[in-house]
């Protein structure tokens, strides 16, 4: 199991602190499953597939079958309706959609945080004036979750 749980990590991307975070178990738990020095328990096993109701917890124990597993009602390139053009249209309206409102929710998010810097910055140039050079923020990044970043140039 040991091997199929790197596989899965090394799959989703992701450090074994990480993990351990995300399932909700202190890292030196993990850390000792993937040295092979303890075996995974219920409770483990349980966290995971509640984190990540696509992983195939036969595969995770056993090793059959394919490490994810298709979910109810998920759509497919194979599946009827995405083959139907009346269904990929939809889809792909709302795909459309989807991608759009998220554009308008992340600029909407980095202009509130761009004011919001641009107002810290002022609020601590004014409260720290001195007889120097006063120091101005050039460069400001924000870090995402998703491992993405956005970079804010405060206004002058």
């Amino acid at each position: 199991m040991r091997d199929r749980l790197l596989k899965f990590l090394n799959h989703e991307q992701l450090t074994s602190k990480q993990f351990a975070g995300i399932i909700g178990v202190q890292p030196s738990s993990v850390s000792h499953i993937l040295s092979g020095r303890n075996k995974p328990g219920f409770d483990f096993i349980e966290k995971t597939i509640l984190k990540y109701p696509r992983l195939n917890v036969d595969w995770l124990i056993t090793g059959r079958g394919d490490m994810l597993k298709d979910m109810p009602g998920e759509k497919n390139l194979f599946s009827e309706d995405y083959k139907s053009e009346s269904g990929q249209k939809d889809e792909i309206k709302s795909r459309i959609t989807d991608v759009n409102t998220t554009e308008k929710v992340e600029k909407s998010h980095e202009e509130t945080v761009r004011t919001d810097m641009d107002k810290l910055v002022t609020d601590k140039e004014s409260s720290s004036k001195s007889t120097t050079e006063k120091k101005k923020v050039e460069l400001i990044i924000v870090m995402y979750n998703d491992k993405s970043f956005s970079e804010y140039f405060p206004s002058d």
